[in-house]
């Protein structure tokens, strides 16, 4: 397991907590590893969400197509779990700080309050 399963099952759990409902689907799992042979990148599912964190830049493997990969791997999950909080209608969302970093932050909070703080951002 990555640290990026990690951080995906960490925010999940963070939105089953403020009421997100998950339907049939309760999991998060790599669903394209980039670490396995063949691999076409990475992608995860959140839920009944597949998100494609990146692919490889011109069929070149180990180079990702994405300026930011480690930011991207911390942003989309995190914004497939705003989105399932949202359709849940929830009023919580995932606020992030410091993405891609090893020392980020993501923060569980109103939407309103975190919308309100610059230095967040809520994907």
């Amino acid at each position: 397991m990555s640290e990026h399963d990690d951080l995906v099952r960490t925010l999940v759990r963070a939105g089953a907590r403020s009421g997100l409902s998950w339907g049939e689907r309760r999991r998060t799992t790599t669903v394209e590893s980039p670490h396995r042979e063949g691999s076409t990148g990475y992608e995860v599912e959140v839920g009944d969400r597949r998100v494609r964190l990146y692919g490889w830049a011109d069929g070149q493997r180990g180079l990702p197509d994405v300026e930011d990969p480690w930011r991207d791997c911390t942003v989309r999950p995190a914004g497939a779990v705003n989105s399932l909080l949202e359709r849940a209608g929830s009023d919580h969302r995932l606020g992030l700080a410091r993405t891609g970093a090893n020392d980020g932050l993501a923060v569980l909070g109103r939407a309103t309050v975190l919308s309100a703080v610059p230095a967040l951002l809520v994907p």
